[in-house]
């Protein structure tokens, strides 16, 4: 259908859920009376089966802190967000080795990575360093254990399809099924759908959902089984040169669609 017009979205990679900073960085801005401030925030927690602890501070109506501890209760990661539910880090994600070796101090801004990237080994010794501005990443410096400098590499590669962009456009738009009820509604109005799904680490698609709705149930679904009928397999993410899992969203727009170039069956 050349009445489908595919866009890809903004990728967000799996944060290695972060954490560092002193509290006070942290606490939703502003003040409210102080007893008003300790009524908004709710605290949830749990362990896992090696031990692990985390910990959720949300406050306001979207604004959290999330701190992981190792086994030993020593602080694993620190991670501040503007919106927990979205997963927009807002101020500096810290993480730490066991040792208490810090391990990466990660600078976001409303979500996006903005400022300085730092990273160490376990030994100390610095392993990365570089800038982002406005969520792009700007060439920065790598160094080995023993200190010596190697060839930069992005820090963050994102998941591509085979073909890319493009290509992936044409399958999820040859894949589609129109339901019986979408020809009129499209012919009146232009809608939209974003799926949101996992790259797995073997490239694999996992738990395609949506994330913002077209507002018609049935177009919704007619995009989610045309994503299941993806075939081929991602190329998958990595950051720090390690593969990661990492959330893809695919906007799918549609525009300027006559009933008559719809098929009336599923």
């Amino acid at each position: 259908m050349r009445y489908v017009y595919i866009g890809i979205g903004m990728l967000g990679l799996l944060p290695q859920l972060a954490c560092g900073q002193a509290a006070a960085d942290t606490l939703a801005p502003a003040s409210p009376p102080q007893a008003a401030a300790e009524a908004a925030r709710r605290v949830s927690s749990r362990v896992d089966s090696a031990g692990a602890c985390t910990e959720l501070l949300r406050w306001g109506d979207a604004g959290g802190l999330l701190r992981v501890f190792y086994p030993s209760g020593r602080l694993k990661e620190y991670v501040p967000y503007m919106d927990v539910a979205a997963g927009y880090i807002h101020g500096l994600a810290t993480t730490w080795y066991e040792s208490g070796q810090l391990r990466t101090s990660e600078a976001y801004w409303q979500g996006s990575r903005d400022g300085a990237l730092v990273l160490y080994y376990e030994n100390g010794q610095l392993k990365r360093q570089t800038q982002y501005a406005a969520g792009s990443e700007l060439p920065g410096s790598c160094f080995d254990a023993a200190g010596a400098e190697v060839p930069y590499f992005p820090y963050e590669q994102l998941p591509l399809y085979p073909g890319g962009h493009a290509q992936l456009a044409k399958e999820v738009n040859k894949a589609l099924r129109w339901p019986r009820e979408v020809p009129l509604l499209l012919s009146a109005a232009a809608r939209s759908v974003c799926i949101s799904f996992w790259v797995g680490k073997d490239g694999r698609i996992e738990n395609p959902q949506v994330a913002v709705s077209s507002q018609l149930p049935s177009l919704d679904q007619a995009v989610l089984a045309a994503i299941a009928k993806l075939a081929r397999r991602f190329t998958p993410a990595r950051r720090d040169g390690v593969v990661v899992p990492s959330r893809y969203y695919l906007p799918v727009e549609f525009s300027g669609v006559a009933a008559s170039h719809i098929p009336q069956k599923i």
